[in-house]
């Protein structure tokens, strides 16, 4: 068949694709870091996809070839479905997976899911996972579980494409990356975005007088109010999260410091089972330890005639295994 009387367009492959050995024409992406993909030209000739190959240069150079397609693709109809809360999937006919590289169809993406940044996953051709880079973190290791099921479940005869996450941005692609490195990028935005919320949220209680304060305990630092103190730990990635509750006659300064505060979380560990006497909170600390994979625990620490009263544990959250 001759290709200029077909409907040209672009086919993401896999950077190991034997297409390549056959003199199939290809391109890379234009983002800063190098990917394990690249770019084909292709049509569907009913049974099979045929690729352009360097003889195709002789009618148009790979510039108007590469132009042709993305136009092409650009006006090929394709949706997106609310596959989980937070997450959109596009899947289910040729070329879904190739939406990726359409400005336009990624922009609705950015629409639906109201962010200008979002994860991306294409790990086999005809599909398409996408949430927001700043999701909560059971849509995150949602998207990363349904992402490594489908990599690696070949049911479908579905050829696969790519185990990196897309980073998209206002339509964009930005950059790939591998699971591992999404993760630590993720945890480090959440431990941030916690950390900057509780230096705010002590320096308006000391500012305002108000009775509560509230710290937090991580790897690198321990805030409290507008104090910072370092903190020797090693490979810890736990965060403690207090809000602490004086009653009307104290004011809002944590008078223990040497117990609760300057000597870390270790110490405060300590200091909780020992003092504090809650079964709960015993518990839930040990089971946490005992696997390494408390991330950050909420607490509300009632005080009277500043001697602790009662602990209750109010939210915590444990990383998942992988």
């Amino acid at each position: 068949m001759d290709a200029q009387n077909q409907v040209i367009y672009p086919i993401i492959k896999s950077k190991d694709w034997v297409g390549l050995q056959s003199g199939a024409l290809s391109t890379s992406l234009d983002i800063p870091a190098p990917v394990d993909v690249v770019i084909g030209y292709g049509y569907d000739a009913g049974e099979m996809f045929v690729f352009l190959t360097e003889e195709d240069l002789k009618s148009k150079s790979i510039e108007q070839w590469n132009q042709e397609a993305f136009e092409n693709l650009q006006v090929l109809p394709r949706n997106f479905e609310m596959f989980k809360e937070g997450m959109l999937l596009c899947s289910g006919k040729e070329f879904c997976s190739e939406k990726i590289l359409d400005t336009q169809f990624m922009q609705k993406a950015c629409e639906l899911l109201n962010s200008d940044e979002l994860l991306v996953s294409i790990p086999r051709r005809s599909c398409m996972y996408v949430i927001d880079k700043q999701v909560e973190e059971q849509v995150f290791e949602e998207f990363l579980y349904v992402h490594n099921h489908t990599w690696q479940d070949d049911s479908f005869g579905n050829a696969p494409i790519s185990p990196m996450i897309w980073e998209v941005r206002q339509g964009k692609i930005i950059q790939a990356k591998s699971e591992t490195a999404i993760r630590v990028a993720y945890q480090d935005r959440q431990i941030a975005q916690l950390d900057h919320k509780i230096k705010d949220t002590a320096s308006n209680a000391v500012m305002s007088n108000k009775f509560d304060a509230q710290c937090v305990f991580t790897s690198h630092e321990i805030h409290c109010f507008d104090k910072v103190y370092t903190s020797t730990e090693d490979n810890d990635t736990w965060v403690y999260l207090l809000e602490i509750t004086l009653d009307e006659e104290e004011l809002p300064i944590i008078h223990h410091k040497g117990t609760t505060i300057e000597k870390g979380s270790e110490a405060f560990y300590h200091y909780a089972l020992n003092h504090l006497g809650n079964a709960n909170l015993k518990k839930t600390i040990e089971d946490a330890r005992s696997h390494q994979k408390l991330r950050y625990l909420y607490l509300h620490l009632v005080l009277e005639e500043g001697k602790f009263k009662e602990v209750q544990i109010k939210e915590f959250s444990i990383f998942n295994d992988h």
